[in-house]
């Protein structure tokens, strides 16, 4: 997704992916995620004193990551 983002806006997703998303969720198969772990992963954002428009965004970061997959076909569904 480099090309399509400006480079600030690439390098704040990458530092969100870095320190919040493979952290918690690297180690999963993307396939056999549930809302639970979801949930729970939102729950450690929490519990880290982030604030609500942080863990949005983060949560907005995942989910376009978990889009762009669907798209080039790394995983069947989001």
């Amino acid at each position: 997704m480099r090309n399509n983002l400006k480079p600030s806006t690439y390098q704040s997703y990458n530092v969100n992916i870095d320190n919040h998303i493979l952290p918690q969720l690297g180690e999963r198969d993307t396939d056999s995620l549930e809302y639970k772990d979801i949930d729970l992963f939102v729950a450690k954002l929490n519990s880290k004193g982030l604030n609500n428009t942080t863990v949005r965004y983060i949560l907005k970061v995942f989910k376009q990551a978990l889009s762009h997959s669907v798209k080039r076909q790394y995983i069947r569904f989001n």
